[in-house]
């Protein structure tokens, strides 16, 4: 042993030239492979899958499985170089996983997934809003926060408040941060306008509740309606019909009886409340 470390300090005492570019080549080698590696605290074990998730209000788990999940199911079937395809059926909820082989690029196989899932959506029953999972998992999470009032701040800013202020404000601008595939959402509590109608006042008018809910659908929409041309200047009309508050919902009109109008708040009340949870809501 003595005699090789001897004989590889001769060598390189003869050719130092070549000793000392040989270590600055890999002293380089090391400083770019440092740079460029990939480094994650929790490396991400799941395997390399794409999700299919559609939404069907009102549907129970069997109809979920007959009329959604099968039809989807089915369609990714024979995508190139896929392991499997697995699902799962839940109230409202279909969720179809495509795992593809590892070195398939992820952005390929959401690419053949989508064009798979178009497809089917032909099959698919009224009202089913088939969509793409984020190109990340639960592994991927790598930062977690709390939204709350801050000091001194009024008891009125309820859990629809901030969860306004999560999902319009906080989220928009994290999704613009490099790196960043998707921001989760964790209790809170959703926004929704509720017309609770009163059947004694509605039979009163005559009317029923489909139509007020036509009512709503056909009063909640912004139009274009061309232009018109005024002394060399050209003005482009606008219908500005689209509510925004429980007061612009209560001037709806249903109906008329002679000249008079029967509006939204004369048969029903506008109330603004929360979505019932479901999931990680």
């Amino acid at each position: 042993m003595a005699n090789l470390i001897n004989g590889l300090i001769s060598f390189s005492l003869r050719h130092r030239t070549a000793i000392l570019g040989a270590t600055l080549v890999l002293a380089a080698a090391g400083v770019w492979a440092f740079r460029t590696l990939n480094t994650d605290a929790f490396p991400d074990l799941t395997p390399n899958q794409v999700l299919v998730m559609t939404t069907v209000p009102s549907l129970s788990p069997v109809e979920v499985e007959q009329q959604v999940t099968y039809p989807m199911e089915t369609a990714m079937l024979g995508l190139p170089r896929i392991q499997g395809v697995r699902s799962i059926s839940k109230v409202g909820l279909s969720v179809v996983t495509v795992t593809f082989e590892d070195d398939v690029d992820l952005y390929f196989a959401r690419s053949q997934v989508q064009q798979r899932m178009l497809d089917a959506s032909t099959q698919l029953p009224a009202g089913a809003q088939p969509m793409l999972g984020p190109p990340a998992t639960a592994m991927g999470e790598v930062f977690q926060y709390l939204v709350e009032p801050t000091s001194g701040s009024r008891d009125s800013l309820t859990l629809i408040d901030l969860t306004n202020v999560q999902e319009y404000t906080i989220k928009p601008l994290l999704r613009t941060v490099p790196g960043v595939a998707d921001v989760n959402a964790w209790g809170g509590l959703q926004q929704q306008f509720e017309v609770l109608a009163d059947p004694n006042r509605l039979a009163g008018f005559g009317l029923t509740l489909s139509d007020l809910k036509s009512a709503l659908a056909n009063n909640n929409a912004n139009f274009g309606a061309g232009y018109v041309e005024d002394r060399g200047e050209r003005l482009t009309l606008r219908g500005l019909g689209r509510v925004s508050d429980t007061t612009d919902i209560g001037r709806v009109v249903v109906a008329t009886r002679g000249t008079t109008p029967i509006y939204v708040r004369d048969v029903a009340r506008v109330v603004i409340s929360a979505e019932p949870r479901f999931g990680s809501r």
